[in-house]
């Protein structure tokens, strides 16, 4: 007998439902990647990729509205340690959407901000004036500086000294690919229909959401392809490149939901909003074959 299991989903204009969360042994993963999709007169299949890099096959059966765990790789404590560690977030993970994110408590850049924020409100201060937003951002670079300081003596590496590599990356041409075109393209396009709705006021989160993601999905893309162009025989960066890749995924998603709750709430031009829906589809294909598929 199948595990029946809780899966989150979004429901679009067009069927069937999209899985976005599974919890499996009480622990909720986030579905990077929906690898493979199939149907059959009773149930929907999906070949999914979550968080901690695993492979599952779920199910979903629409007259019960049930989900079900159909194979897929364990998941062990090892993993989950790996992946889901203070230690490891939000390094490039991350979507800079603290108030919404799942990983509050894992993330030690959040406590590190949320303990900073507690200090500031305990001696009296504001911890959202100009004044202590420059110097926690003052504090921060100082920190960063510490810290580069320290891992350069450890490496051996003179940060006074400019080499080539650096002059290198300075002059890395993201034009040269049509992908990261096709992406900042992408958040031109979001940007100004979302001018063109500003005023829906039943449509704010929408439009906020929209802004927010596209314009993430053009400066992600770009790092995904500098990781991996780059440093072509570098097993750290080609990891990194496709965690970025992951994020303009996931980005795209969101973006896709703003624009079918648009949709539903018929704010703007439908035909505009349709275009979009199109375009970021045709994104994520592209994506995909970029920074997945060719290693399958």
């Amino acid at each position: 007998m199948k595990k029946v299991i809780v899966v989150e989903s979004k429901a679009g204009y067009k069927y069937p439902e999209r899985p976005q969360t599974i919890v499996l042994d009480g622990t909720k993963y986030e579905i990077y990647e929906i690898v493979e999709r199939w149907r059959t007169p009773v149930k929907e299949f999906y070949r999914i990729e979550i968080e901690d890099g695993s492979e599952l096959v779920i199910s979903y059966i629409e007259k019960t509205d049930q989900w079900f765990l159909e194979k897929g790789y364990p998941i062990t404590s090892k993993t989950r340690k790996m992946y889901r560690s203070p230690q490891e977030l939000p390094f490039n993970r991350c979507d800079y959407r603290c108030e919404k994110c799942s990983e509050q408590g894992n993330c030690w850049v959040y406590q590190m901000s949320e303990s900073k924020r507690i200090k500031h409100l305990v001696k009296g201060e504001d911890p959202d004036s100009m004044e202590t937003v420059i110097e926690d951002l003052r504090d921060s670079l100082e920190e960063s500086m510490r810290i580069l300081k320290m891992s350069a003596k450890k490496w051996g590496i003179d940060l006074d000294k400019e080499t080539e590599e650096t002059k290198d990356y300075e002059q890395f041409d993201f034009d040269r690919f049509p992908l990261y075109k096709e992406a900042y393209q992408f958040t031109i396009t979001c940007h100004r229909f979302c001018e063109s709705i500003r005023d829906e006021e039943k449509a704010t989160r929408d439009i906020e959401q929209l802004l927010w993601y596209s314009n993430l999905i053009s400066a992600k893309v770009a790092r995904a392809l500098s990781e991996k162009y780059e440093f072509p025989v570098d097993e750290l960066m080609e990891k990194q490149a496709t965690i970025s890749a992951r994020i303009v995924l996931r980005s795209l998603r969101f973006c896709e939901d703003a624009l079918e709750n648009i949709f539903k709430k018929r704010v703007g031009a439908t035909d505009e909003v349709k275009d979009l829906l199109i375009y970021a589809g045709r994104l994520t294909e592209k994506i995909k074959n970029e920074f997945f598929r060719q290693k399958r």
